[in-house]
């Protein structure tokens, strides 16, 4: 599939809010099915721009959490030490 620099960058926008890979299909009106594969093929345009969104909004989640846990927030610095010990097992 082509997708313009508009698709991507709403591709990317739309991940980040983490609507699953078929409604951003919907939404950007592209075929669902054709449009899950070009995402879960690797080092394609839609799999990078996808991922890309989702994960960069993961890292403005895990440093907000990461703020709130120094500062004392007991739920954060629980969530912290579960992201950490799933980091470790991925790792492993």
């Amino acid at each position: 599939m082509n997708f313009s620099k508009e698709q991507l960058n709403e591709i990317e926008r739309l991940a980040g809010l983490f609507f699953s890979i078929k409604e951003v299909a919907l939404i950007i009106g592209v075929n669902t099915i054709a449009f899950s594969r070009e995402v879960k093929t690797f080092d394609t345009e839609a799999y990078l721009h996808y991922n890309k969104g989702r994960l960069l909004k993961e890292a403005e989640i895990r440093t907000t959490t990461m703020t709130m846990a120094k500062q004392g927030s007991t739920p954060a610095l629980n969530q912290a030490i579960k992201l950490w010990q799933e980091q470790q097992i991925k790792n492993l």
